[in-house]
């Protein structure tokens, strides 16, 4: 069995990245990192925009923790691959607090059990709901072993700092008392701490920005060498297997470009109880998946493994059990089938609609039985009398009837006469509109395109089309078809001197175009625009990588070039080359050397800590 855990800086982005924008959904994502049990951090989606492409992902459960007070923050998710192994019971967050709330979920298939003895007596319901209200921490419970994904905090501030250890302090009670009961345990994930100097690439940098007398003072330092073996219970499987190989980084700055050159920090660690070691068979650093500024850790375990005579199995019967835990993504509602539909109250909305139909026909034919019944009975079971009354009562309804509609016609054509009539008084009020607006004197916008000896005058062009205006008004509205003769005639003149006009002004076109100076002119703009060419780094000799300065200030905007190596400490990174795009050099004095290392050092550590 195969477990891997990664943070990967935001689930949806992932498929952004090559080679991950390759595949077509999610599925062929999880395939392709070829694990059974796959453990994501900081995946910055809440429940409320998780969608079935990630929730529900065809031979795989998955199980979801969101931070409920901020939107695209934190988050962990575990992908159990089902046909492999399937847990027993599964909580959200690390104190199981969270579980302590009735299960939504009702159906048969769907256990709401704990895992193993609770600590929520020991603090505060305050302390537990703060520590997991962020979505850092999934348990799942598969028999053999507890398992726990967790995404630590980030010391962002020095305010922070007493946050992050009491995280640490409930994550290690949590562990400690399932260790205490007889379970055994791994803890894979983000822990946002580097243990030793071996996992860091300046350490130096990280003692004098912390103001600390050795690499080991940081509280959180202190606090995980007291959990690692040989000072506690767990055994940081990497250095297990890879005890003193440098290098073994997960997490590096992209915005210095820092992976390049390998210079980063080993944050992510997979940490087992001792009495699971003897099932593991590998455990590895994965530096060459890429998708996010972190790699991820993989381990391997034996399917069997002998002690003496015995053979021992590492999945079980009762891990394939059909049960599957509420906190699992498919038993949310909208994606169990059990939400109400949009067309169930279309539906239902129909249903009454037609009932109070029915009422309202039923109702209607039983006040209108009297005027249903000439047609229906026959002079045979009516007296003649009452026939002679009906056939009189018909003949004065159609002649109503018929009256009625004479009206009707009556009136279509007077409305019709009063549409002409103000047709005609809104045309002669917008003639004399157009009269008081534009003077006779003023020249027309197409007379400026067309050469003087082919111009009309503008006074005659107005008095003409002054008269041809009063001409039609005075014979009327036309009829449909003249009408639209009429505008394709006007169409076409105006086509024809819109043809004019643009002969004229490519007439005007050529005429410049023939010009001997257009090369001289063409040249000295190209001169005056072209691009100041990039300058080369004075350490390396090779061309320079622009950057723009965004720190509120003087100089917020301005561009200038760096060396394009990226961030490190050996002779290979990049010198301190500067200098402004306007061509001011600086000399690196010591507030410019001051303020470049501030600058890297802020870029390192503006994403990711380096402790």
């Amino acid at each position: 069995m195969r477990i891997i855990t990664w943070n990967v800086n935001g689930i949806r982005s992932i498929t952004n990245y090559y080679p991950w924008s390759k595949h077509k959904d999610y599925k062929q994502v999880l395939d392709t990192l070829n694990a059974d049990i796959i453990c994501f951090q900081e995946t910055k989606i809440t429940l409320d925009k998780l969608d079935s492409s990630l929730a529900i992902v065809p031979g795989y459960d998955a199980y979801f923790s969101s931070s409920r007070g901020k939107g695209g923050y934190a988050g962990v998710v575990i992908y159990v691959k089902t046909s492999v192994i399937r847990p027993i019971a599964a909580e959200e967050g690390i104190s199981g607090i969270l579980n302590e709330v009735p299960a939504n979920a009702k159906s048969k298939d769907v256990t709401t059990a704990g895992i193993g003895p609770s600590i929520i007596s020991e603090f505060t319901t305050e302390e537990l709901l703060e520590i997991d209200s962020e979505g850092r921490c999934v348990i799942l419970d598969f028999g053999i072993f507890v398992l726990f994904n967790v995404y630590c905090v980030h010391e962002s501030s020095q305010g922070r700092l007493p946050y992050k250890l009491r995280f640490y302090n409930i994550l290690q009670r949590r562990a400690e008392a399932l260790l205490d009961s007889g379970r055994e345990v791994i803890i894979v994930g983000d822990l946002n701490v580097t243990h030793r100097v071996i996992d860091h690439c300046d350490p130096q940098k990280s003692i004098k920005e912390h103001g600390l007398k050795s690499f080991g003072d940081h509280p959180a330092r202190k606090w995980l060498d007291s959990w690692i073996s040989p000072n506690g219970p767990m055994i940081d499987l990497c250095r297990k297997f890879h005890p003193d190989e440098e290098g073994l980084f997960t997490c590096w700055n992209t915005l210095i470009n820092a992976r390049p050159i390998n210079y980063g920090t080993r944050l992510d660690y997979i940490l087992v109880s001792e009495g699971l070691t003897k099932w593991f068979k590998s455990c590895n650093v994965e530096q060459d998946i890429m998708g996010s500024d972190h790699c991820p850790v993989s381990c391997e375990l034996f399917d069997e493994i002998y002690e003496g005579d015995n053979k021992l199995s590492l999945l079980k019967e009762n891990t394939l059990m059909t049960l599957t835990p509420k906190l699992c993504a498919k038993n949310l509602v909208r994606f169990s089938g059990k939400q109400q539909t949009l067309k169930s109250f279309f539906i239902k909305q129909e249903i009454k609609e037609k009932e109070a139909q029915e009422r309202k026909s039923v109702k209607t034919s039983n006040d209108n039985i009297v005027e249903n019944i000439p047609e229906t009975l026959t002079s045979n079971t009516i007296p003649t009398d009452s026939s002679i009354d009906i056939s009189e009562g018909l003949k004065e309804q159609s002649e109503i009837k018929r009256k009625s509609g004479q009206a009707s016609v009556s009136k279509v054509q007077k409305a019709k006469a009063n549409s002409s009539k103000l047709i005609k008084e809104k045309s002669s009020k917008a003639q004399a509109k157009s009269k008081l607006s534009y003077p006779t004197n003023q020249v027309s916008l197409i007379s400026l395109f067309k050469k003087a000896s082919q111009d009309t005058p503008p006074e005659k062009k107005l008095e003409e089309v002054t008269k041809s205006i009063e001409l039609k008004d005075s014979q009327g509205l036309q009829e449909k078809s003249t009408i639209s003769e009429n505008i394709s005639d006007s169409s076409n003149s105006f086509e024809e001197s819109l043809d004019d006009i643009i002969n004229n002004v490519e007439d005007e076109c050529i005429e410049v175009s023939s010009s001997n100076n257009k090369s001289d002119i063409q040249s000295q703009w190209n001169a005056l625009f072209k691009p100041r060419p990039i300058p080369n780094c004075i350490g390396h000799g090779e061309p320079c990588k622009e950057y723009t300065v965004n720190k509120p200030g003087i100089n917020q905007g301005r561009r200038f070039y760096l060396c394009s190596r990226p961030v490190g400490n050996s002779q290979e990174s990049r010198c301190k080359f500067f200098e402004w795009t306007n061509g001011n050099k600086l000399k690196l004095s010591k507030s410019v050397k001051r303020y470049s290392d501030q600058k890297q050092d802020n870029g390192l550590n503006k994403k990711k800590r380096d402790f």
